[in-house]
């Protein structure tokens, strides 16, 4: 996987955002959740709907790079982002879906009508070639809290995800300056699952 994938998934597994030991959030649809990973989505992984939380709670440090890989980090074409974009647009995903965070992406970068449908595709690449990052990395940032406070669940859970965009912000802006690297993922943000064999993939 590449540095600004291995950057941003220790972003989203930080004990901040969703690097929590298996876990049940009262008023959360999502159920049981591990590593931000929940129990619905490792049951589709698996292709196994009788995968039970305590199945959840073994997930192995290979599948929770592969999850977050093929759930988020794809679908928003990650690969094809600047890591600031990249950066805002994963953890989105992660939090609210691929589809809403393409969204918000494509209306940050003033596309509109049939062309707002969530799928980053080649006229979303060729817009955001077209604007600074900085500058779309707050465009993006304003849309995502104007998103955050439509939802449902806001009154409940919009204090964590206002917060949480407000750290996913500033670690986008953060990798405009920084110098490329591979990060190192310590094993208190993965909970000792010894997901240093994800750094040597």
């Amino acid at each position: 996987m590449s540095a600004t994938f291995l950057a941003c998934l220790q972003f989203v597994l930080s004990p901040q955002q969703d690097g929590q030991p298996l876990h049940v959030t009262p008023g959360d649809a999502g159920g049981a959740t591990d590593e931000g990973i929940t129990l619905q989505t490792y049951r589709d992984y698996n292709n196994d709907p009788a995968l039970t939380a305590a199945d959840l709670g073994r997930i192995s440090a290979a599948e929770v790079q592969a999850i977050y890989a093929l759930k988020f980090w794809n679908p928003v074409r990650g690969d094809d982002l600047p890591a600031p974009v990249a950066m805002m647009v994963m953890d989105h995903a992660v939090n609210c879906g691929p589809s809403a965070s393409g969204r918000i992406l494509q209306l940050a970068l003033g596309l509109r009508g049939d062309a707002v449908d969530g799928w980053i595709g080649p006229e979303t690449i060729a817009g955001i070639n077209k604007v600074d990052a900085r500058t779309l990395v707050t465009r993006v940032g304003t849309g995502q809290q104007t998103y955050y406070r439509s939802c449902r669940g806001f009154a409940e859970f919009g204090r964590g995800w206002l917060a949480r965009l407000t750290r996913r912000q500033a670690a986008a802006m953060a990798m405009l300056t920084a110098p490329a690297k591979t990060p190192s993922l310590s094993t208190d943000q993965l909970n000792a699952r010894e997901l240093g064999a994800v750094n040597a993939s």
